[in-house]
């Protein structure tokens, strides 16, 4: 997560080996009589020494030995000037020995003595470049920095993020609140998606639900119209018995009416007779009574065919008045063209035009043509619709008519039957 790299800060234990390298060095340790913490009390500095010597020989009561490391010359000649470590690889050193030296900071200890070669330019003699320096012991001063020294490496191997520099946290910080306001983005978008999938769900619930009637309502149609077919195949069937049986009573040449064959009148018995003329007259009043209601419907259609017919003629007169009212607004919307073409050519010498007002007038007109022409549209669907009730109507009053005239016929022949007996 976090990156210690290149970029990484160096460490604090290198920046404290550096500091000390470069005091000591510098100052020539705490042994020197230019410290700022010996200068004036010396005989404050003596007892630090003698307090040093009396743990040294605790030590040695004690059974610990201590030796004195020193650094080799080619070392400290090719390392004038100190590098710093990363942390990474202050990290990587050997966590048993940075607790052994923790432990070993509360003890008084001979650290190595730093050579420092450098050329005496002061000395006119010639000296050697290379001047050997008598030991030095570290003061109490670089004790306490070396064990707060080492107490920071073990915090900074405990928690790495310390090291890490602001920068490189704020860039973090931002990048992590730019990760969020993306998550966010994307929840959001996804219950959006997941919303609109529900809509689509209920609307083709929906859509199958109307189907489904759609259906239902179709089937129910056909069966109506199969039972509406098979009354109009068994009234065409009935139609065509009445028809043959009236044929029948016809002559083949076309003369009239077929007569009876004349009964002789000794074979006809008197109660024969009066039962027969009896049953003839209820026939003959039930067939009077059956072509007054048929003379009654035929007035009532003729005059709905009145009244269909005027109303027809209402609408081909309204027709005609809506046809010669659209061809006057054509002939206005013409003559509106042509003056705005001839604008148009006028306008090419002046710009000045308001192609506002003229779009809104070719809008209107427009809408009015649309307009217009839905009504013309539909008045001759009305006018298409009373012409098939019209043939509707006439059809049945034919029929109607035929079926008079064949009740007549038949009443015809009961009476003459009737005079004849």
């Amino acid at each position: 997560m976090w990156n210690t790299s290149v970029s990484r800060t160096p460490s604090v234990r290198s920046l404290s080996v550096r500091s000390m390298s470069t005091g000591s060095r510098g100052s020539g340790g705490y042994d020197s009589d230019r410290s700022s913490d010996a200068i004036g009390n010396e005989e404050t500095q003596a007892g630090l020494w003698q307090r040093q010597d009396r743990l040294s020989q605790k030590l040695e009561i004690a059974g610990i030995q201590l030796k004195e490391i020193r650094e080799p010359p080619n070392l400290i000649a090719q390392n004038t000037q100190y590098h710093p470590k990363p942390l990474k690889q202050t990290l990587s050193e050997d966590p048993e020995q940075s607790v052994r030296e923790q432990d070993e900071s509360e003890f008084p200890q001979k650290t190595p003595t730093m050579k420092d070669y450098r050329i005496d330019t002061a000395s006119d003699s010639g000296s050697s470049e290379s001047e050997k320096e008598p030991p030095r012991v570290p003061g109490p001063l670089e004790k306490q920095l070396s064990a707060l020294m080492s107490k920071i490496i073990f915090i900074e191997q405990e928690n790495p993020s310390i090291s890490v520099s602001q920068g490189e946290y704020a860039a973090l910080e931002e990048r992590v609140k730019v990760l969020e306001a993306e998550k966010a983005a994307t929840a959001k978008r996804h219950e959006a998606l997941f919303a609109l999938r529900d809509e689509d769900v209920a609307n083709l619930m929906k859509v199958r639900v109307l189907l489904a009637a759609e259906r239902h309502e179709h089937a129910a149609f056909r069966k109506l119209r199969d039972d509406d077919l098979h009354n109009v195949i068994e009234l065409r069937g009935k139609l065509c018995d009445a028809i043959r049986k009236i044929e029948r009573l016809v002559r083949p040449g076309g003369q009239g009416q077929v007569t009876p064959t004349r009964r002789p009148k000794g074979s006809i018995s008197f109660e024969r007779r009066d039962t027969s003329d009896l049953f003839q007259a209820a026939r003959n009043a039930a067939l009077e009574q059956r072509a007054l209601e048929l003379e009654k419907a035929n007035e009532e259609l003729m005059s709905q065919l009145a009244a269909a017919r005027q109303n027809t003629a209402f609408r081909t007169t309204s027709d005609q008045a809506w046809r010669t009212a659209v061809d006057e607004l054509e002939t206005k919307l013409r003559q509106k063209e042509e003056e705005m073409a001839e604008m148009r050519r006028s306008s090419m010498a002046s710009t000045c035009m308001d192609w506002t007002r003229l779009e809104s007038l070719l809008d209107e007109h427009g809408t009015f043509r649309e307009k217009t022409a839905q009504r013309l549209q539909q008045l001759r669907s009305e006018n298409e619709a009373l012409h098939r009730e019209l043939h509707r109507k006439e059809d049945d009053n034919l029929s109607l008519e035929s079926r008079l005239k064949s009740l007549q016929r038949t009443s015809n022949a009961g009476m003459l039957q009737r005079i004849l007996e």
